[in-house]
This record gives C-alpha cells, sequence and structure tokens, in this order.
C-alpha cells in the first residue's frame, strides 16, 4: 500500500528554528559591536589627539593609542601586567603600518578590536545568564542588553586598555568553571589544559586577574596534591618570568629613562591613599560602584571625580540595580556560579576596598567586577525560586 506524502520521514524542525535563534543572536551582537565601534570613532573626535596625557575619565586614552601604534609595545610590561605587551603584540604588529599611513584610520582599527572585546563580554554575560535555570533567553538578552547599556561600556569598547581583554577573559572563566565541556573523569586533562590557558592569558594581562583563575579554579574544581603543585609552580613561573622582564627592561635596556626597581615599587604602593576622610572613602566608594554604571557627567579629562549626582534619580536607579543583585545573590547562594563570582570579587574587596589601593580613580577597574551585576540581576529575575542550573 502506497504510503501517503506526509508519511515519509523529515528532519525535525528543531534543527531549522536552533539555525535561526544562532543567526538571530548572531545579527544582535554583530549589530551591538557595530554600535560600539561607530561609538568609538565619534569618542575620538572629541579629545585631540594632540592632548596630553589625553586622558578618559581616568583610563590612558591617547598614551595608549601611541602605545599600541609602536611594535615596541613587546616590551611593555608592569608588575601588574607582567605579559601584556607579548599577548598585546598582534595589535602593533599589524596596526604599527597602518598607522604610519593614516592615524585616523588607526584609531577606527583600534576601536574595532577593542568594541570587539566589549561586545564578546555581554554575549558571555548572555550565555552565562540563559544557563540559569529559570532564566531562559528572553531575561538573559534583558540582562545583557542592561549589561550592554552601563555608562563605561562605551569607554572600554571605545579605548585601548587592558581591562575590556581581562573582563572579556574573566567572563570565559566562569563559563568554563561552569560549563567546561571536559569536566568528567575521561577528560580532566582537557579541562586543565584549559583552566592553564586562562590562567595564563588573565594573569598576563593582569596579574590579579591571574589570582583570580587560580580561585576559580580551587573552587570549581577538587584539586590534587598534583594539580596544586601544578598551579604554584604556574603561578610562581609566571611571577618571576614577567618580574625578570620588568628588570632586564629597566636595568639594561633602560628604556624608563634609568627608572630603577625601587622607584617603579614606589609607584606601586603611592596607589594606596593616606589621611582619607571618610566622606572621601565614601565618594571614592560611589565612584567605584555608580560611576561606571551611571557616568556623573564631568568632562572626559577628569579622572579623580569628587562631585556627587546633580539629582537623586541616579542614585536611585543604582539602589534598585544593587538591590536586585542581591536578592539573585540570594536566590543563586546554594549555585556553583555565585562561588565562583565571590572568589573573584573578593580580591577587588579586599584590594579597592580594604587597601583602598586605586581608589583616586576608582571608576577605572570596573572592567574586573561589574559584568557579575547582570549575572546575579538574572539570578533575582528567574521563574524559579531557588535557581539550580549552576551547581
Amino acid at each position: 500500500m502506497k504510503s501517503p506524502d506526509n508519511s515519509f520521514p523529515t528532519a525535525p524542525d528543531g534543527t531549522a528554528r536552533n539555525w535561526k535563534r544562532w543567526l538571530v543572536e548572531a545579527l544582535a551582537f554583530f549589530a551591538l559591536w557595530m554600535v560600539y565601534f561607530a561609538y568609538g570613532l565619534w569618542l575620538r573626535n572629541q579629545i585631540p589627539l594632540d592632548v596630553v596625557p589625553g586622558e578618559l575619565h581616568g583610563f590612558d586614552y591617547n598614551a595608549h593609542g601611541i602605545l599600541f601604534s609602536d611594535h615596541h609595545l613587546i616590551l611593555f610590561t608592569r608588575f601588574r601586567h607582567p605579559l601584556f605587551g607579548w599577548l598585546m603584540s598582534p595589535i602593533p604588529l599589524f596596526g604599527e603600518r597602518l598607522a604610519r599611513l593614516s592615524f585616523e584610520a588607526y584609531w577606527g582599527y583600534l576601536s574595532l578590536i577593542f568594541s570587539g572585546f566589549v561586545t564578546v563580554s555581554v554575549w558571555l554575560v548572555y550565555r552565562i545568564a540563559a544557563k540559569i535555570n529559570g532564566v531562559g533567553r528572553w531575561r538573559a538578552a534583558l540582562c545583557a542588553a542592561g549589561f550592554a547599556c552601563f555608562g563605561y561600556m562605551r569607554y572600554l569598547a571605545a579605548g585601548p586598555e587592558s581591562f575590556p581583554v581581562s573582563m572579556s577573559i574573566a567572563l570565559a572563566v566562569l563559563w568554563w568553571g561552569c560549563h567546561s565541556p571536559f569536566n568528567n573523569e575521561r577528560r580532566q586533562t582537557f579541562d586543565r589544559i584549559g583552566w592553564g590557558v586562562l590562567f595564563f592569558l588573565s594573569g598576563g594581562i593582569t596579574i590579579t586577574q591571574g589570582v583570580k583563575t587560580a580561585l576559580s579554579y580551587l573552587v570549581a574544581r577538587k584539586p590534587t596534591r598534583r594539580t596544586w603543585l601544578f598551579l604554584g609552580g604556574g603561578a610562581l613561573l609566571l611571577a618571576i618570568g614577567g618580574t625578570l622582564f620588568y628588570v632586564v627592561k629597566l636595568v639594561w635596556l633602560g628604556s624608563e629613562g634609568g627608572r630603577t626597581i625601587g622607584a617603579a615599587f614606589e609607584d606601586l604602593l603611592g596607589s594606596i591613599p593616606h589621611g582619607l576622610s571618610w566622606g572621601q572613602r565614601l565618594r571614592m566608594m560611589e565612584m567605584f560602584l555608580c560611576e561606571p554604571i551611571i557616568p556623573h557627567d564631568v568632562p572626559y579629562s577628569v579622572s579623580k571625580i569628587t562631585v556627587g549626582y546633580n539629582s537623586w534619580w541616579p542614585y536611585a536607579l543604582c539602589a534598585v540595580l544593587y538591590l536586585l543583585a542581591a536578592v539573585g545573590a540570594w536566590r543563586l547562594r546554594h549555585t556553583r556560579i555565585l562561588r565562583l563570582m565571590i572568589a573573584t570579587f573578593s580580591i577587588d574587596i579586599v584590594i579597592h576596598f580594604v587597601f583602598f589601593w586605586g581608589m583616586d580613580e576608582a571608576q577605572i577597574y570596573c572592567g574586573h567586577w561589574f559584568y557579575v551585576l547582570p549575572i546575579l540581576v538574572a539570578g533575582a529575575i528567574a521563574k524559579q525560586p531557588r535557581p539550580q542550573g549552576m551547581i
């Protein structure tokens, strides 16, 4: 008996839906990338190229632009950024010739790259939030859109700095800690290789981010004695390598005008302010917590922001955001993702709120931590009372 036409097996329509979903997602984030890129081009015209230092609320905007236009960036390193020059070397190696031909076109090249890092960060927030049980794609998209609109996201996208790179790697660490495809007994070697790569990249860009990656590994996995030794040895080698390179740069190459190691340490410790009143400390905490969300509307050249908002609504919006984040933290209290975020944010608390290191320009460190807010908000607006999607 002849079968009717509709009796033949067909491919499940779920495959088509998945492709459509991926296409929509790709187009949405490509559009976001182009928006950030366009803003970077616009901002470049607002700050003259010949202004020294040409800062953007504390970010070394013009200075880093010049730095990335020279292949000698490979020799750039600091105690806080031991392998920064080496890891970022592809940018000047490809962009140096462009900078010689047209510095304006070269800045477009920089904006395209760093807006890409920020777009990837927003995408990772979306992906991480969507994996929390009870959140789903639409709630995750809402949280990612809110994150994309944070005031300093556009600055991170527009300016060449270490922070957008660190932010994207930090989010990759969160994702890997919860969703590594190799987190099982048969593939633990590949999982550890992934952690090693993330540790090398994060610690090479900013040493405190490397510490966060190490803590994340300890929280997300059950390390053996051999792993402890490997982790400690890797951290020691990274620290020694970065320090030796810095010593060679200062002492042998003399690339910083005869600057000594002692002077370098003095500069590092000089970022800890002394003799602060409680009012000054509270204002600095405001700049740390609120300025990256809603900027205080001061000129771009101002790096040490000491004025509050002109009205009450920015305080109210920030208060609502942090209240939602607190609710999300409570609802996610049994999950691995929260333990990972607590482990990483604890480093920022110790550095900035205990020692008050760098709090004269508190707002510039937002790329190291404020990505946790949209993820916590996702936990707050999830359907289920206790999301258990990440354990």
